[in-house]
């Protein structure tokens, strides 16, 4: 049962990407910290990819930053 305390945010790395293997790394070592390691339910866990845009001042271009 998901409640109060047991929703969790999970931003992966841009670069990551959609690497299954990565992802699932991060899956097990997630669901390793929640004391849970044969399963997650119960949370409620929003996977989230990081990124970021930032606008050149001068031309107004939209670039994504780090990149």
């Amino acid at each position: 049962m998901s409640g109060p305390g047991r929703q969790i945010t999970v931003t992966i790395p841009h670069d990551v990407g959609f690497d299954l293997k990565k992802i699932q790394k991060i899956q097990a070592d997630l669901v390793a910290r929640l004391g849970h390691t044969g399963c997650y339910s119960g949370f409620d866990i929003l996977f989230k990819q990081e990124q970021e845009f930032m606008v050149n001042p001068g031309s107004l271009e939209l670039h994504v930053s780090g990149r």
